[in-house]
């Protein structure tokens, strides 16, 4: 069976109006200083964060461990008014882990991927939204742009790291990591199958179904305070429709028995997510 899979990558930029220690902050929920714009960003009540952390590459100095310092020393370092200040990873975490077995996933994607090239990586876990898809566990990993030595941030960046061929590698090794997860605790679906996920899009893997929208900020809100949005009515449209093509194909795969089962699993699902029946 396969699983939901999310990873998706974005720069911070000045450029773009944005503070790598707003962005710290708000993630960690943290209240930190930010000295080039004289400001504090008091995220402190924020909930919703289950655990944060930072993982640096050997030979980093202390201050690369302190969020405040370190996110301070990179706006610091970047004197463009333009300049690029950290790759943020936003990861889909699985639901049929546990906390401890998610972080771990979370720690070995940072220690694979990032700290072996010198880059520091602060990451926060975030709880699904309590008006949103209970499912919905998530990582947000804040990256350097420049690796970290014991004499401090390197003087180039490494430009090979914005190509799309280092772009589809993460997301592979990010997909990687969760299956050899799924395959060291034992998860399967309901038919004893290993539970998986894949990296690629819906039309790399050839299965005909439609990938959803992306909702926004904006059009989220709305519907996670219960008011339908055109994007909203779309995305229910098609995982409708890719239901109905998953129900076919699994008929036309499976025995009378076997398939009269899933749909009684599904039916069951579907009951426990919907909640009692109102009274008459």
């Amino acid at each position: 069976m396969q699983g939901h899979y999310h990873c998706s990558v974005d720069i911070i930029s000045r450029g773009k109006g944005r503070s790598a220690v707003a962005c710290a902050a708000y993630r960690s929920g943290m209240v930190l200083e930010d000295q080039r714009y004289g400001k504090t960003y008091d995220y402190g009540r924020r909930r919703g964060i289950l655990e944060v952390g930072i993982l640096t590459p050997a030979g980093a100095p202390a201050w690369a461990a302190e969020r405040e310092e370190l996110w301070n020393s990179v706006e610091a370092f970047e004197r463009r008014k333009d300049a690029q200040l950290a790759r943020e990873f936003v990861l889909g975490l699985p639901a049929q882990l546990t906390h401890p077995q998610r972080r771990d996933l979370v720690e070995e994607f940072v220690r694979q991927e990032f700290t072996p090239l010198g880059l520091v990586a602060d990451w926060a876990i975030h709880a699904p939204n309590p008006k949103g898809d209970q499912r919905n566990f998530h990582a947000h990993v804040m990256v350097t742009l420049r690796g970290v030595g014991p004499h401090g941030f390197e003087e180039k960046k490494d430009r090979s790291l914005n190509s799309p061929e280092r772009l589809t590698a993460w997301r592979e090794a990010w997909a990687e990591i969760q299956n050899r997860a799924f395959e060291r605790h034992g998860i399967v679906d309901a038919q004893g199958r290993p539970f998986r996920v894949d990296h690629r899009s819906y039309e790399d893997q050839g299965h005909g179904l439609e990938p959803t929208v992306h909702l926004g900020v904006h059009a989220s809100a709305m519907e996670r305070a219960g008011k339908p949005t055109e994007l909203g009515d779309l995305n229910r449209a098609i995982l409708a429709s890719n239901d109905n093509r998953m129900r076919r194909r699994r008929a036309a795969l499976l025995s009378p028995e076997d398939y009269s089962r899933q749909l009684a699993l599904l039916e069951e699902k579907r009951r426990e997510q919907d909640g009692p029946e109102p009274w008459n």
